[in-house]
């Protein structure tokens, strides 16, 4: 069995539904072992996953055309599948599966703390080359 509870906190309290089929869990495993997990993590926020793709947009027509002023002639393989790809592979790195195989992690899975570091590392790897990552709360950015 696996359940989970998504609610807001008011008064110190669980909401009364989420006592109460808590407290009928408990009875249904009386002397089982359970885990209770308490946890304040989100998964990433729409606006989060817009400021993802915005930023996204304008790494690869900024690497687009740092390649082409550079002569790379194969900037025209840079674009926005491309770069998406490369930042997962470069920042986000991998996961292992219950079969030790290795997976790209998605950002989809991303928890709202993992998109704000992704922000700083993006931040930091551009800014020596005068490219500025907007803050994922720049509200102007994303309008």
């Amino acid at each position: 069995m696996k359940k989970d509870f998504t609610y807001i906190v008011q008064d110190g309290k669980p909401p009364l539904e989420v006592s109460q089929e808590l407290r009928d869990i408990h009875k249904k495993y009386s002397g089982k072992q359970l885990t209770l997990t308490i946890s304040n993590e989100r998964k990433r926020t729409n606006p989060q996953n817009n400021w993802f793709h915005h930023v996204n947009k304008l790494i690869a027509d900024f690497m687009r055309a740092y390649k082409k002023e550079h002569g790379d002639e194969n900037y025209y393989k840079v674009n926005e599948e491309t770069t998406k790809l490369w930042i997962k592979q470069e920042f986000l790195g991998y996961t292992e599966d219950e079969k030790h195989e290795r997976h790209l992690r998605k950002t989809s899975n991303l928890k709202t703390f993992e998109m704000n570091e992704l922000w700083q590392q993006l931040q930091v790897f551009f800014s020596p080359f005068g490219l500025n990552i907007p803050d994922p709360n720049q509200k102007d950015f994303l309008e």
